[in-house]
């Protein structure tokens, strides 16, 4: 039985969770600050742990609350909108 921690998301779930875009998430992925897609046997598809995904959040918003960089983009970024 899969539990909501272990589901599989894929990528439009991960972008709409993260609010970021393909290009951003492979690009995170390929400095190794993302958490890397898993490939289900057999399957032509990308998928990532829903908890891996929640973990790296929390971990997101908990360097960005330590510097104060961090909020000043996110004021920033929250003025484009």
């Amino acid at each position: 039985m899969t539990t909501s921690q272990d589901a599989l998301l894929r990528l439009n779930d991960v972008r709409a969770i993260t609010g970021m875009g393909k290009t951003l998430i492979y690009r995170l992925i390929k400095n190794n600050q993302f958490p890397r897609q898993i490939h289900p046997a057999g399957a032509r598809m990308s998928t990532w742990r829903k908890s891996e995904i929640e973990n790296w959040i929390e971990e997101q918003a908990s360097n960005c609350r330590e510097t104060p960089e961090c909020v000043s983009s996110v004021r920033k970024m929250s003025r484009r909108r």
